[in-house]
């Protein structure tokens, strides 16, 4: 394994970013030996008996250290010209996480921060004692004063501490270690009065930023290990609710033990994906990166905990003996994230770092692969719309502005289309720009940030794409065009009163007539259906069949003979519709595929409502609303920014909107780049609608009482995000629905639907 940690380190320079400006959401080759060399030393080295045999011992394996010291592993992060193996920080995240999965009894990660700290000092006699294993220098991530009673993570496997006390950087020697005592997480922590005899290492501004970084890098790598032991609980779980059956099932199959595993599987990856952007953020030297990490700490000790917690009740009975290895990950997990006191704190640093600019110092970042970036032509497409927005909104059309169909404008769509800031992703031969996911997204910011509906044109999209795909040759010829210059729009006609989001069980029926069909029936929320002049229908066609099979789909003119659309106002000022269909008679040109063969056609269309993005849109508006509001002064000069409590919230807030946006990133990078079987957006589509009604309603309690009131702008904004929200998370497929498919396809677990 020491190869793999040190191949191509020791001939690049000691910082390397790798950065072709367009998105990249998986490691590297080299990054990818790294995390797979640890996982198999650490599955090798550490069944769970040896890691009870560990907690009994006071929570360190001497044995165990020594290998690791055997690798190198202490020395990752060190120049190679110091003996170390020049690594970057999103390699050691890589190896922590796997150092997390095994629950490794060593205070690896401590030493590893401490190391690179007394390199940056030149304390070379240091290192090498470390890398020899005749001393484990560990780092305490808070600064102290001498004589505090404290708690310095794995203290008592270490023979120093690398600490900041009283405004100094010091090395602290320990000549008796404490033994430790028992606690949660049977580490290797015990209570310790700080000394005051202490070797000086350096001190003043540099000294403190040092120490910063290491604090900071220290952070990420304990994030990083809670995150992979989250995730091996929950494949404990997982292979347990497999096996165990109750009422002559299998326990995943009940939504109860199923649902709250998919909400952890989502936010678990969230925490992770988080991880990877602080080090991107530290990387690009983006002012965010700092509160980055304060968002990762706190995020962190809210899903993996949780995680553990619902693993462990998954094994019910079972979770609770020592026999089981749930209690082992709950407890150590709980434990890594209580040392640094109340993660709570870690929303004050955020947003202290992100509103107030108290910057701290970070550590060096060394070479990153993970890209979260749209790439340059997104951003130029991103600010052609804007200014587009800028010259052709005129004031008339700024009254019409709303998230919803009300503010669809004929005329102007047409002039979206013509300037290509709808359909951009069409092929060029098609009369699109080609464009790709990325810079469509990029666009769609915007038509968010101004408050302008892209509902129309996303469901026209959608329904355009199908016909590429499906259609006719007349279809294409004489509704395709038409669709790209802006003329027609469509809606979608899928859900019935009866079945909602079981959309195969569609009753509506269209039975042949000659060349035509008769189309009977009736559609519940076809939104956007009273100014539309097509419906993508889906229908029955053969009643005796199976549910998923006997569906056809069809473009209807909604302007045909026997159509009847009924208004339905929404919690959300949406209207939506009820559409009746009486002997609508549709030609056979308009089928879209194959009679009976409609399931495939839906997945077709689903795929981009799946996808999430649509769905993290609403908390762009929302953080920006929230924005306005919190910098907006009172009449004696106060803005709610400058409230500690109010920044508290926002920092959560931000937090989540961070997560949902990465979490849609990486749905969009995998639609883009051909990643197929990863649950990736039922993941984001969740995740975004769920948190959206949680910071909408945490920003509506932040502002109470005068969020009440409805209006377009700040506080207005938030309340009318707020009531937005809960259509998200019904549109699309409920949440329960993207629940089972994650438990089932994410997660292992048997079907938990009919």
């Amino acid at each position: 394994m020491r190869n793999a940690i040190q191949k191509n380190k020791t001939d690049r320079p000691a910082i390397t970013i790798k950065r072709d400006n367009c998105m990249q959401l998986q490691p590297s080759e080299d990054q990818r030996l790294v995390r797979d060399s640890f996982a198999a030393f650490f599955r090798k080295e550490l069944p769970s008996a040896r890691i009870r045999e560990a907690e009994r011992a006071g929570g360190f394996d001497t044995a165990l250290w020594q290998s690791l010291v055997a690798l190198g592993a202490p020395l990752m992060r060190v120049p190679a010209d110091k003996g170390g193996s020049d690594s970057g920080l999103l390699d050691a995240v890589f190896m922590a996480a796997e150092y997390g999965r095994y629950l490794a009894p060593a205070p690896l990660l401590e030493v590893l921060v401490a190391a690179r700290l007394l390199a940056a000092l030149n304390r070379d006699e240091l290192l090498e004692q470390i890398a020899r294993g005749d001393r484990r220098v560990g780092f305490m991530p808070l600064p102290v004063n001498a004589g505090d009673r404290v708690v310095v993570p794995n203290l008592c496997a270490c023979d120093a501490i690398v600490a900041l006390r009283d405004n100094q950087l010091v090395l602290l020697t320990i000549d008796s270690a404490p033994l430790a005592q028992n606690n949660l997480g049977r580490a290797a922590i015990a209570p310790w009065p700080v000394p005051a005899d202490a070797e000086l290492l350096a001190e003043g501004p540099d000294a403190i930023n040092l120490f910063q970084g290491a604090a900071e890098e220290w952070k990420l790598l304990v994030a990083s290990a809670a995150v992979g032991a989250a995730q091996r609980a929950m494949e404990i779980a997982s292979e347990y609710a497999n096996e165990r059956e109750a009422f002559g099932r299998p326990i995943g199959s009940y939504q109860g033990i199923a649902h709250p595993l998919a909400d952890s599987a989502c936010d678990v990856d969230g925490a992770e994906l988080l991880i990877w952007r602080a080090v991107s953020a530290i990387a690009e030297k983006d002012p965010e990166a700092d509160s980055l990490i304060s968002q990762v700490w706190w995020w962190v000790s809210e899903a993996c905990p949780m995680a553990a917690h619902r693993s462990l009740r998954t094994l019910g009975g079972y979770g609770l003996t020592l026999e089981y290895d749930a209690q082992l990950y709950l407890r150590r997990i709980k434990t890594w994230v209580l040392l640094c006191g109340n993660p709570e704190s870690a929303l004050d640093d955020a947003g202290a770092r992100l509103f107030l600019q108290q910057h701290v110092g970070l550590p060096p970042a060394g070479e990153v692969s993970i890209e979260f970036g749209l790439g340059e032509q997104a951003h130029a497409y991103e600010q052609e719309t804007r200014t587009f927005f800028e010259k052709n909104l005129t004031s008339e059309l700024k009254k019409k502005r709303h998230h919803s169909t009300s503010s669809h404008d004929p005329e102007f769509h047409k002039q979206l289309a013509a300037a290509g800031l709808i359909f951009g992703n069409w092929p060029v031969e098609q009369g699109g720009r080609g464009y790709d996911g990325y810079i469509a997204h990029a666009a769609s910011r915007v038509f968010e940030e101004v408050n302008w509906s892209t509902f129309m044109a996303g469901t026209s999209g959608m329904v355009a794409g199908v016909i590429q795909l499906f259609g006719s040759d007349e279809a294409k010829r004489d509704i395709l065009p038409r669709i790209r210059d802006g003329e027609i729009i469509c809606s979608l006609g899928f859900s019935e009163p009866s079945c909602g989001s079981d959309v195969f069980a569609a009753k509506t029926s269209a039975v042949k007539d000659g060349d035509d069909w008769l189309i009977n029936g009736q559609k519940m929320f076809t939104t956007g259906a009273h100014i539309a002049d097509y419906v993508l229908l889906l229908t029955r066609t053969d009643p005796d069949a199976k549910k998923h099979a006997g569906i056809t789909l069809f473009l209807v003119p909604l302007k045909a003979e026997g159509v009847e659309i009924h208004k339905v106002e929404t919690l959300m000022s949406e209207r939506t519709n009820i559409t009746y269909y009486q002997d609508v008679r549709v030609s056979d040109a308009m089928r879209l595929g194959d009679v009976n063969a409609g399931v495939f056609v839906m997945i077709k269309a689903l795929e981009s409502e799946h996808s999430g993005a649509g769905y993290h849109m609403g908390q762009i508006s929302l953080w920006l609303h929230a924005m306005q509001w919190a910098n907006t002064k009172d009449a004696n000069g106060q803005r709610p920014l400058d409230n500690a409590d109010i920044r508290r919230g926002l920092a959560r807030v931000r937090t989540r909107f961070n997560v949902s946006e990465i979490l849609m990133f990486r749905s969009l990078w995998a639609s883009e780049e051909g990643v197929e079987g990863t649950l990736y957006g039922p993941k984001s589509k969740l995740f975004a609608s769920e948190s959206y009604t949680t910071n909408s309603w945490e920003l509506m309690k932040l502002a109470a009482p005068f969020s009440l009131f409805e209006g377009r702008e700040g506080l207005g904004g938030i309340e009318q995000g707020h009531r937005r929200a809960y259509g998200t998370t019904i549109y699309g497929g409920t949440s329960e629905i993207h629940r089972s498919r994650i438990a089932e396809s994410a997660l292992g677990l048997p079907r938990t639907r009919g």
